[in-house]
Parts: structure tokens; C-alpha cells; sequence
């Protein structure tokens, strides 16, 4: 590719960059700072599939259904850090989702499980060591055992 044409494509991405969603999106392709790779199989692997990403070294999920281990280890290894990418999360699900991009029901089971994660993950300490609000803490297993129940459809045991 040419400097100029490169050059070009720059001037292109920066436009596009500058657009909420798409800033969105490419914060959630790029994964979780805190390296929760539970996280990253589930959200950022799917995310790339679905806005076209292949071979290109990154880890992609071509399949819908995501298995309830990387859930209960998503859990596990949430941090305060993951929260933030969590809201990029969210936001990119609801711009694939306009664009239909994304199924209907996987982008509900995804932002519904975004959701539920950082919910448990707010309620915490950043160290995991104490539970700072119980009510969120209950509601947000209450919610996790809800969207499993709800779409089970998406959940491999």
C-alpha cells in the first residue's frame, strides 16, 4: 500500500474513530486491560467475529454459545478494571445490534451478561477480599443466574 493511500485509510479511521459506536467497538475488540481472559473469550472474541475479524492472529469465537466455565471464570477473575471495559462492551452490543450485526437474542444474552458482571464486579472491593454491598452483590448473582436460566440456548454445560 502506497504512503498516500495509507495516509488516506488513516484519515478514514480517524473519522470513524471519532464516532462513539465505533470507538465503542474497537475498545471491545481490544479486551479487558485487567487480561480476564474469561472476559475476552466471551465478549471481545465474539466482538471481533462479528465485525468481520479472521485470521489475523486474534482469538475469535465463531460460535454463539460460550461455555459455563469461562462464565463462572469470568466471575471469579472479575476486577475493577474490567468494569470500564464492560461499558465499552455494552455500548459496542447496542451499535452491532442497530447496524444488525448481531442476532437479536445472542446481543440481549451478551449485554445481559455484561451487565449482570459488572453489577457483581461494582459491588466488590477491588481486591475480591470483602463484599462492599450485599444487596448488589445478591442482585447481581440473581441476575447471572437469570440470564443462564433465560438463555440457556447460549450456554454450553
Amino acid at each position: 500500500m502506497s504512503m498516500d493511500r495509507l495516509r488516506e485509510k488513516f484519515e478514514q479511521f480517524k473519522a470513524l474513530i471519532a464516532i462513539p459506536d465505533f470507538y465503542n467497538i474497537a475498545a471491545a475488540i481490544r479486551g479487558p486491560d485487567t487480561g480476564n481472559s474469561s472476559l475476552k473469550w466471551i465478549f471481545t472474541a465474539r466482538i471481533r467475529y462479528l465485525i468481520g475479524v479472521r485470521n489475523n492472529g486474534a482469538a475469535i469465537r465463531t460460535i454463539n454459545k460460550v461455555h459455563i466455565e469461562h462464565v463462572e471464570n469470568a466471575v471469579l477473575n472479575l476486577r475493577k478494571g474490567d468494569l470500564h471495559y464492560l461499558d465499552h462492551v455494552q455500548h459496542a452490543l447496542t451499535a452491532l445490534a442497530s447496524l444488525g450485526a448481531i442476532d437479536h437474542e445472542e446481543h440481549w444474552f451478551l449485554y445481559y451478561l455484561a451487565d449482570a458482571l459488572h453489577i457483581i464486579g461494582a459491588s466488590m472491593d477491588s481486591e475480591k477480599k470483602w463484599i462492599l454491598n450485599e444487596k448488589r452483590f445478591a442482585y447481581g448473582m440473581n441476575m447471572l443466574l437469570w440470564v443462564i436460566n433465560e438463555y440457556k440456548d447460549f450456554i454450553e454445560v
